[in-house]
């Protein structure tokens, strides 16, 4: 489906940009973008560093007000809703950030656990069950009990994808979720997300390059110009390196 026209809503639709555009001249990021995303969905996008991705990211997840056009959360747009059914729908759509965010008087599994206790009023056992159970698929269970400044930078970024995993998202918006891993920790990361999309969460990327990324069989769209376009090269390439 191509992201240039205005787009039906496709079945099971979660994510949607009507006329979105990101930015204002001299830095537009984005022209007018139309995008109808169903659940179980892997959509990369390719940019250099500087090129905007993150602005990009932000808007569709709903943490930056569209410059024009709107964004659409599970057929609601955030815009126009009351702030606890905002604060709701966040649960719903999550942002990884390529820094990873977390509360840095807590452990990491108070980090990962955070948004059960929060959000779905879970108890507290129940929750760092849960938690933990993520932390060990990524591979930093042994590190549950680590502060943020005491964890190395790889390992504080799972916990922040940790955070967001656990609350069972239908959409995940990831901002170079790979970078800075080794081939282990990107390994588990990404089979992690594989899994997440075959339960039906679709998954916005943005990224360098594919590193890795391969493994979850995404469509892959260039961000240049303030356009996003298909690429047959790179999907060929992604499609090389699944072999």
């Amino acid at each position: 489906m191509s992201p240039f026209t205005a787009v039906p809503v496709v079945e099971n639709e979660v994510l949607r940009a009507e006329g979105l555009v990101v930015g204002k001249p001299p830095r537009v990021v984005l022209q007018p973008l139309h995008l109808s995303l169903p659940g179980g969905a892997a959509l990369l996008i390719l940019a250099p560093d500087g090129g905007g991705k993150t602005d990009l990211l932000r808007t569709l997840a709903g943490l930056r007000p569209p410059d024009s056009g709107r964004v659409l959360h599970l057929g609601e747009d955030p815009a126009a809703l009351p702030p606890p059914r905002v604060r709701a729908l966040r649960r719903r759509v999550r942002m990884v950030f390529r820094q990873g965010v977390l509360v840095h008087n807590l452990t990491l599994l108070e980090n990962a656990a955070l948004p059960l206790l929060v959000h779905e009023r879970v108890g507290a056992a129940d929750a760092r069950d849960r938690a933990l159970r993520i932390l060990d698929s990524l591979g930093i269970a042994s590190s549950a009990d680590l502060y943020p400044a005491e964890a190395p930078p790889g390992v504080a970024r799972r916990a922040h994808l940790a955070a967001a995993l656990v609350v069972e998202p239908a959409v995940l918006v990831l901002d170079q979720p790979l970078s800075d891993l080794d081939r282990e920790a990107g390994a588990l990361v990404a089979d992690r997300l594989r899994a997440e999309r075959g339960r039906g969460v679709a998954l916005v990327i943005a990224a360098t390059g594919p590193g890795g990324l391969e493994r979850l069989e995404p469509q892959v769209l260039l961000l240049e110009g303030g356009t996003l376009r298909p690429s047959d090269t790179m999907q060929g390439i992604l499609a090389m390196l699944q072999e």
